[in-house]
């Protein structure tokens, strides 16, 4: 039986990993491939588009991370995902 992934709060030090995990969730999206054409600098793009979006846009004191049973934040073919509580978007308090 596999085990399941570990949840945890991120942090500043996860961003990498993160930023990691969701330019190659992406990489096949059509509107992100709309938005960055190039497949050949897709991944570079989509890197610098997630650094930019995780640097204005997440809050770690509301993330949280499914890590791998390695204990690293993970993609692909290995659990792993980040995701931001939605109660603590500006846009939604209050509904």
């Amino acid at each position: 039986m596999r085990a399941l992934p570990v949840i945890r709060p991120a942090t500043e030090a996860d961003r990498p990993a993160i930023i990691d995990v969701l330019a190659r969730a992406f990489i096949d999206d059509p509107a992100l491939a709309w938005l960055f054409p190039d497949a050949a600098r897709r991944l570079e793009k989509l890197e610098r588009f997630f650094r930019l979006t995780t640097s204005t846009d997440m809050r770690f004191d509301s993330a949280q991370l499914a890590l791998g049973s390695d204990g690293e934040v993970r993609g692909g073919t290995g659990p792993g995902a980040g995701w931001s509580v939605a109660e603590g978007w500006a846009g939604t308090r209050g509904r």
